[in-house]
């Protein structure tokens, strides 16, 4: 067989598959039928005395009526009249849904040359539509159902108006008219993609030709085209780069619904379609680059920094604009956040309509700031850009529900979500939404529905829900609801862990130590090792009163820690791998603070000295100097040197990437910032300190437990400053954290409600 029959017969094979399959459905309906007649004849037929030879001739019957009524099926599904029984809609000349955008028809094309092409009139529409399946938004409509509706024209040629009706029929806003011209074995395709959501009018035209035994070489081409076409016409930026950095066509659909998933939210099919993408073109930078965007937003962080390496080393087909947009996530990624943000901020300052680049922006203000002691609320501004250019940006609806939820602004808050959901009623972020709303606007029923489709939900969808309510730090009750779902037996032992862990940390922001220390007793029967760290932890958190015998027992608890046969957690998301291999770490840190803290220097520097020769992990390496640099200058703080404490902590990096500082209170150095507060109030420098005292909010679930202590420190220190006003507010907001604390901490509650009265008397005095 010639290339040219290969491909005639591959073509003709797609148009009559369809037809196939209804005439197998004929016979099937027929055995089905001939066997109830049987089966009827041989109860009946004896007791009504009708002879046995009735019997034996409607068996021979029903075995040759078999082939003719295949032979009538194939035949009649050729006829118009069996066209118009099989696809009702023939009949009714409405759309049968309003024409979308995003839908596309391929009307048969015209074909003029040799005999041997007439099957390409209709194999273009299977072919070309075959190529364009899920390329982004674009659907296709059914071939079969066309090509049925088509045999109503017996033959007469479509033109533009009459394309028009065809794709309103089908309710689809795209069409194609092509032809295909045949000389001397040479092929020309053109095609003229039009849209008809209104007016019919032209789109995009495309052409290509070459040898007529590269058939679907050229369909691939023309395919490419097309999506070039409609890209440019429509696309974002992003996706009119793709079309130049790729030639492959596999890798272009799955990078452009790669683009569509991201936009409303659904990461993980994203993932999917960008690793499609790469495999089939592992040069396309642009892929690899978006790969590693949803890999970090679905919290597999390994891939997101694999995926961006590679975008890295392919980049050379990039623009310089695109090749700094790889560099700021880069940078991104490793937590350099001031070295992100300055290059976010030079690629819009040359293109100030560049959505990515401000969505980063927005990204990098929102989570790092926080921790520096700003607000999420600074990062608004860049949203708003971002909605300015794109109404329909989910991610941004999403963050800035979260900011209005900061806020405050219940009514926004609502807004905003709906708005999400009606662009995105499937996305990632549905449930986190629906919780943060009902909980903030204390929806009941709301809470209800949430909590249960949660319970069937993933353990990471859990801890993000819980993560979205905790955030604004006004519904801690919800937070806790949402928190316990994880400690369900059905669980995972990594959740069950996360969620009595994180109970523990609610527990301490309410002032409720006993309560903590309940919940890492139930850590204790799952993770030992966790339930050890976690405790060493919490007891070096700045309220606790622990004397020095307890304190020794902790570090020998510590001490004893076989930190190598802890198995690494397998579950996905950031929330429960983050302490994976970096135990031992983690067992040097607390060793040291405790000694720093019994007054044990000499033990406290040599720990310190162990961190700092640490191999490992960019990230945890990173973090090792800067645990390292803590317990140096706590000794520091033991000789009666606060200056040089300070000068140290000032030297620490802070860069650990922000999913990391969500999911640990190791890598948020929450401790360390407290101290470094501390000190800075010590040492007069009274906004600095306001600042690091500011940090605990919005950001971590474990940065919680700092709320109430530094709302006392600012409320004495703005007392002391005059401030009467502002010095209520922190004590109001103390008093009102810590309203069910523990009876050992109820002398810090009485002596805060004397200093509020006292300064509440300033004021209305």
């Amino acid at each position: 067989m010639t290339l040219r029959s290969r491909h005639r017969s591959r073509a003709r094979n797609l148009i009559t598959e369809r037809r196939r399959n209804r005439v197998l459905g004929f016979g099937a309906l027929y055995a089905a039928g001939a066997f109830i007649v049987l089966q009827v004849a041989d109860v009946a037929f004896e007791p009504l005395g009708i002879p046995g030879t009735v019997t034996r001739l409607l068996v021979v019957a029903a075995i040759i009526g078999f082939p003719v009524i295949i032979l009538l099926a194939w035949a009649v599904d050729e006829t118009p009249e069996a066209t118009r029984w099989i696809d009702p809609r023939a009949a009714d000349p409405e759309p049968a849904e309003p024409p979308s955008p995003n839908r596309m028809v391929v009307i048969p094309f015209a074909v003029r040359g040799g005999d041997e092409y007439g099957y390409l009139a209709e194999g273009m529409v299977d072919l070309l539509s075959a190529k364009l399946c899920c390329a982004g938004e674009l659907r296709y409509v059914d071939p079969h159902a066309l090509l049925s509706f088509m045999k109503q024209r017996r033959g007469k040629r479509v033109d533009p108006a009459d394309g028009g009706q065809i794709a309103q029929h089908f309710g689809a806003g795209l069409f194609v008219l092509g032809n295909v011209l045949e000389a001397s074995g040479q092929i020309h395709i053109d095609a003229t993609i039009y849209r008809c959501v209104g007016e019919v009018e032209v789109v995009t035209r495309c052409d290509v030709e070459g040898p007529a035994s590269e058939m679907f070489g050229l369909v691939d081409d023309l395919a490419r085209e097309i999506l070039t076409g409609l890209t440019a016409e429509s696309g974002t930026r992003l996706e009119k780069l793709a079309v130049t950095t790729t030639d492959s066509l596999e890798a272009l659909t799955a990078y452009l619904q790669g683009e569509s998933d991201m936009r409303a939210m659904r990461r993980l099919p994203a993932i999917e379609a960008f690793q499609r993408a790469v495999a089939a073109d592992p040069t396309f930078s642009l892929a690899w680059y978006r790969l590693g965007m949803a890999g970090l937003w679905s919290g597999q962080l390994e891939l997101a920094r694999d995926a961006a390496e590679r975008a890295q080393t392919t980049a050379e087909r990039l623009t310089e604009h695109d090749q700094l947009l790889v560099q700021a996530f880069r940078a991104f990624l490793r937590g350099e956040s001031e070295e992100a943000e300055r290059l976010y901020r030079t690629i819009v300052g040359v293109q100030p309509d560049d959505v990515e680049a401000w969505y980063q922006l927005a990204e990098v203000l929102f989570h790092y700031r926080p921790r520096l002691g700003g607000s999420v609320i600074e990062s608004r501004p860049a949203w708003e850009r971002v909605l300015s250019l794109e109404p329909e940006h989910v991610s941004a609806l999403v963050h800035m529900a979260l900011i209005a939820a900061c806020e405050g602004n219940e009514e926004e808050v609502a807004s905003l979500v709906d708005r999400a959901l009606a662009i995105s009623p499937e996305g990632d972020a549905v449930t986190w939404m629906l919780a943060l709303r009902a909980w903030l606007l204390g929806d009941r029923a709301s809470q209800k529905r949430v909590a249960a489709k949660l319970r069937r939900g993933s353990d990471f969808s859990a801890a993000r829900s819980a993560w979205y309510v905790a955030l604004p730090s006004r519904e801690l009750d919800g937070a806790w609801a949402l928190t316990e779902l994880l400690t369900d037996p059905s669980r995972s032992p990594e959740s069950r862990t996360l969620g009595h862990v994180w109970l523990a940390h609610l527990e301490l922001v309410k002032g409720r130590w006993g309560a903590a220390l309940d919940q890492l007793a139930a850590v204790e029967r799952i993770d030992p090792a966790s339930a050890t760290l976690y405790r060493a932890l919490l007891h070096l958190y700045p309220c606790a009163d622990v004397a020095a015998d307890e304190l020794g027992e902790l570090a020998a608890a510590v001490a004893n820690l076989d930190c190598d046969a802890v198995p690494p957690s397998i579950t996905t998301g950031a929330y429960f791998t983050v302490h994976n291999n970096v135990h031992p770490q983690l067992k040097l840190y607390l060793l040291g603070v405790m000694a720093a803290k019994r007054g044990d220097d000499s033990a406290a520097s040599s720990y310190a000295a162990q961190l700092e020769k640490l191999d490992g992990r960019p990230e945890a390496v990173e973090l090792a100097r800067d645990q390292a640099i803590g317990i140096r200058a706590r000794v520091k703080m033991n000789e009666g040197n606060d200056a040089e404490a300070l000068e140290l902590l000032e030297t620490a990096s802070m860069s650990a990437l922000f999913e990391l500082t969500m999911a640990s209170p190791f890598f948020s150095q929450a401790l360390e910032r407290y101290l470094r507060a501390e000190l800075l109030d010590r040492l007069g420098r009274t906004e600095e300190a306001l600042r690091w005292y500011g940090s605990f909010r919005e950001h971590s679930t474990y940065d919680l437990i700092y709320l109430a202590p530094s709302h006392l420190r600012r409320a004495q220190m703005f007392e002391r400053s005059g401030d009467q006003q502002k010095a209520t507010l922190h004590y109001s907001k103390f008093l009102a954290l810590w309203k069910d604390c523990d009876v050992e901490l109820a002398g810090a509650v009485k002596a805060a409600e004397q200093r509020l009265a006292g300064v509440s008397g300033q004021l209305a005095g």
